[in-house]
């Protein structure tokens, strides 16, 4: 089993490797585009490369995966390769319904990409860059995150600018009202 954190287009994300449910001194990156999958696993003299596709109905990722480096401790052989089969491990330590549909609409995953990188805003589907605490995330480590934030959101707080109001205290409000909010005065 491994968790992974994917994005979209070409930046790679971190990720942590399980195996029989406990996590391992691995770490790697991992890159998506739409439905397809790079996955690197690197720990001490090992690198495992992982290569697959999201499934059809988005609970598991399937391909193929070579060892380039073998060594301690890895399940693999130098040059051996082989199919797979993975999915994100939820924190409750039971198999999730789905791995992911669209990397882009996942919340969870979007929401620890801006943590690591205010830019990966720009990767989120628009409904998450409306989203309150996906743009908070993102703000607090650069405020041109908010550049980034859906274009309803930049109006609603151009308007509550003159209020002096924080960050926060803005952002909460404008994700309140929403898109739909029509300022009448």
């Amino acid at each position: 089993e491994e968790e992974e954190e994917e994005e979209d287009e070409g930046r790679a994300l971190q990720a942590r490797f399980f195996y029989n449910s406990q996590e391992t001194q691995a770490r790697g990156t991992l890159t998506a585009a739409g439905g397809h999958v790079v996955l690197q696993e690197r720990d001490q003299g090992i690198l495992n490369l992982y290569e697959g596709d999201l499934s059809s109905d988005g609970c598991e990722i399937v391909g193929r995966l070579l060892c380039v480096q073998g060594g301690p401790g890895n399940s693999f052989s130098e040059g051996e390769s082989g199919s797979f089969r993975m999915w994100r491990a939820p924190a409750s330590g039971s198999r999730p319904s789905i791995v992911m549909c669209d990397p882009r609409k996942d919340r969870e995953l979007i929401l620890e990409a801006v943590k690591q990188d205010w830019e990966a805003l720009s990767f989120a589907a628009d409904e998450l860059r409306g989203d309150h605490d996906v743009v908070l995330a993102a703000a607090k480590q650069d405020v041109r995150a908010l550049q980034l934030a859906a274009p309803w959101l930049q109006e609603q707080l151009r308007k509550l600018r003159g209020g002096r109001l924080s960050l926060e205290e803005g952002l909460a409000l404008a994700c309140e009202r929403g898109p739909e909010y029509r300022d009448n005065g």
